[in-house]
């Protein structure tokens, strides 16, 4: 049940049961609707009810975080019971979802947890990113910002160091610069632009299968590598983009310190 307070823009949800992904897809659907369509910032969580909840109830709550702290807004739950406290701090979400402290009287916070929670975190974060997107993307009618939707999601998702989008054109000959995202706000060469292909080169590599590709660019440029050194990336995750029918375009980020780690968790 959602009780709704329009004068303060607030909703309270009073979940029942166990939180499994056929609930969760039911409180997506009517919390997204609330928000976009009519405003509401405010969220609190009553489990008081709920014993158990799953990833996809980690993932929607985590979802619903990143929304409301970008609309200036704020997210809350409320008598939460141990098995749902432990779950979430096993997680190490609690810093996310519950505050920075522990929230019953001389609860012991952990210090190292085993590295499967880790990977957990971070797939419920970008299972989080992931839906955000998808809602955002069916919503966008220009191909200019769907590609920056696309590749600015993927870099934040993978906290990659920079990022650069090619849409590859009808004859499916030349790629063509659609958007680029660099944190330390350096642009591509100009020769980068438009990229002819040919077959010795690693972007046609790309292009030519449906996996992403992991290549580490060392100092010298390699065999077909020149485009990825005038981009200056030195680690780079590369996949082709595909659409119903052809190939539509290739993306690419240079790898920060945690992107490997967040690759395996997904």
């Amino acid at each position: 049940m959602i009780t709704r307070h329009p004068n303060s823009r607030s909703l309270v949800i009073h979940t029942t049961g166990d939180l499994d992904a056929l609930r969760v897809e039911h409180y997506r659907q009517q919390l997204r609707t609330l928000i976009d369509d009519e405003g509401y910032r405010y969220l609190i969580f009553d489990l008081e009810k709920t014993r158990y909840i799953n990833s996809s109830a980690l993932g929607l709550l985590v979802e619903l975080h990143k929304t409301i702290q970008r609309l200036s807004g704020s997210m809350k739950l409320i008598n939460c019971d141990s098995p749902v406290l432990d779950i979430i701090r096993q997680t190490r979400l609690d810093s996310v979802l519950l505050g920075d402290g522990p929230q019953t009287p001389g609860a012991h916070e952990e210090k190292c947890f085993d590295p499967l929670h880790d990977m957990m975190r971070e797939e419920l974060l970008l299972l989080a990113h992931i839906n955000e997107f998808s809602g955002m993307a069916f919503r966008i009618d220009r191909r200019e910002d769907l590609h920056k939707l696309i590749l600015e999601s993927v870099v934040d998702a993978l906290k990659a160091r920079r990022g650069v989008l090619y849409e590859l054109d009808e004859a499916t000959q030349v790629l063509h610069l659609a958007h680029w995202v660099d944190g330390q706000g350096e642009g591509p060469a100009p020769s980068a632009r438009a990229v002819h292909l040919r077959s010795d080169r690693l972007e046609s590599r790309i292009l030519e299968g449906r996996d992403v590709l992991w290549h580490q660019l060392n100092g010298k440029e390699g065999p077909g590598d020149r485009l990825f050194h005038q981009l200056g990336f030195k680690t780079m995750l590369a996949a082709p983009i595909w659409g119903r029918r052809r190939r539509i375009g290739l993306l690419a980020v240079e790898a920060g310190e945690e992107t490997d780690r967040i690759v395996q968790a997904a």
